[in-house]
């Protein structure tokens, strides 16, 4: 299992991120706005470009154009991005996966992985477009494709909607629908679950899932523990 990473500080690809100077003016940074605002200037309204540096990863997004999910800057990365970052190596890229908006609308999106030249990850360049737009109806054979089968996307503005979110997904293969119903062994499986989806790379993550189990912040890092040292003995 992963070293657990949480409220501490981020994993040392993360790290070694943050400690760049200025990313944010950076000529790699430059060129990733550059082509999202002329990706959906070609592609119209149906098409979404979103820039995301993770020096501060709460607040990942620096840059977006097209309003497809309706986020902003300063919103946070999504799930499968942070699932992605527990990947060791990181992908590069995930490419055309299914998604949804918050209104609904079907979406086809790609996230390309912003690396460093030691292959460290330290941002993510996003595509969303609108399923319906004639851009994809126009290719035979999209609009029809079957949807990907690994969890959707789910796109949130802060740390705790994306933890709730996560929480939420999770509890629903326990048929309950209060997270403080569960039992302790039923709580610690949560956590491992949170743990590998990669939420607790989030500040304030901990007070949140806390807060949303019921329990004390220090129950949860007695419950990580369990979590870890349960999957050390399932893999010895």
């Amino acid at each position: 299992m992963a070293e657990l990473l949480v409220d501490r500080e981020p994993p040392s690809d993360l790290a070694s991120s943050r400690a760049s100077v200025s990313l944010r003016q950076s000529d790699l940074f430059h060129a990733f706005v550059s082509l999202a605002d002329a990706l959906t200037a070609m592609f119209g309204s149906g098409c979404e470009a979103v820039v995301h540096d993770f020096t501060d990863l709460d607040h990942s997004i620096i840059h977006i154009t097209g309003h497809v999910t309706g986020r902003k800057v300063g919103g946070s990365p999504t799930n499968l991005m942070l699932e992605a970052l527990k990947q060791s190596p990181v992908p590069d890229a995930l490419i055309r996966f299914a998604a949804r908006s918050p209104d609904g609308h079907a979406l086809r999106s790609a996230s390309v992985f912003i690396k460093d030249s030691g292959g460290r990850p330290v941002g993510c360049f996003c595509l969303n477009i609108d399923a319906n737009q004639p851009i994809l109806a126009a290719e035979p054979g999209v609009a029809a494709e079957a949807p990907h089968q690994s969890p959707a996307e789910t796109f949130a503005d802060t740390p705790e909607a994306v933890t709730r979110t996560a929480l939420n997904r999770l509890l629903a293969a326990t048929a309950r629908d209060d997270a403080r119903n569960l039992s302790r062994a039923q709580k610690i499986e949560l956590i491992r679950k949170l743990d590998q989806a990669g939420v607790f790379f989030l500040r304030g993550a901990v007070d949140i899932v806390a807060r949303l189990l019921g329990v004390t912040r220090s129950t949860v890092y007695v419950y990580l523990r369990s979590a870890a040292n349960n999957t050390n003995r399932e893999v010895s």
